[in-house]
């Protein structure tokens, strides 16, 4: 029995100590990252800030890091890709938004936008200002709210108060609902990545997934496009002035 309990032992100091090892070895490459990054060794710090990605580790300001040394690398178009991967996680982020603005007016392509309608401008705002999990919890906590305003109309006798309670429980709920909404948005963009960024100095866009079919516009690298659908190594795309087109899957990169 007691040759079991040390096994049992020696298994868990393992476990222990391989659990801490890990995170120290992520602190240690962040260092190093940061440190090379202050030297202005650029490569030697994607080398790091890579290797921390490589081992499974995600956040906004390490998509941050990897935007800024590929801009300081002169690769805008990876520079890019990671400013939007940053804000994909953490859309609140003012400094991911502004080098995101910053690298995308070094982009050949200028294109202009359809207007969105007011409604529909106000929506992506409030979308845009906190990431998937800040709308979950705000959600638990005002349907919280709501569900205890609700019980106050069931308790209190007093009219005054019941209408209150039956009113401002009605317009949290929506509140509530609405913030729902939000984190799935986010969560279902960060799942399954509708946008990408062309990695190719030069897309031809086609008019069908077809090398021999006709160029419809010309695109280049940096250009942030919409994917609507995909046959076989071909993906139909949507820019920002509304143009669609076929291009190749390897011309780019999912955010």
């Amino acid at each position: 029995m007691k040759s079991h309990i040390k096994k049992l032992f020696c298994f868990l100091v393992f476990v222990g100590s391989f659990a801490t090892a890990f995170p120290q070895s992520v602190d240690k490459l962040e260092q190093q990252a940061n440190m090379a990054y202050v030297l202005k060794n650029y490569p030697d710090a994607l080398k790091a800030y890579s290797e921390i990605h490589a081992k499974g580790f995600e956040s906004a300001d390490l998509y941050y890091n990897l935007g800024n040394t590929y801009y300081k690398m002169d690769s805008i178009p990876s520079a890019i890709l990671y400013y939007e991967k940053a804000l994909k996680l953490d859309p609140s982020n003012a400094n991911a938004r502004f080098n995101l603005e910053l690298a995308n007016s070094k982009v050949v392509d200028k294109i202009e936008p359809i207007p969105l309608l007011f409604y529909s401008q106000w929506i992506l705002t409030i979308r845009n200002s906190m990431s998937a999990d800040s709308f979950a919890v705000w959600a638990i906590v005002l349907f919280t709210v709501a569900f205890g305003l609700f019980a106050s109309f069931l308790i209190f006798k007093r009219t005054v108060i019941r209408k209150s309670a039956f009113w401002a429980s009605i317009i949290i709920f929506l509140f509530a609902v609405s913030a729902l909404l939000f984190a799935q948005k986010n969560y279902a963009a960060l799942k399954n990545p509708a946008e990408a960024i062309l990695m190719t100095a030069v897309v031809d866009a086609r008019s069908s997934p077809d090398p021999a079919s006709s160029i419809l516009f010309v695109l280049h690298k940096g250009t942030k496009v919409k994917i609507l659908d995909q046959v076989g190594s071909w993906v139909e795309i949507r820019i920002a002035n509304g143009s669609e087109g076929w291009v190749e899957s390897a011309a780019m990169q999912k955010i």
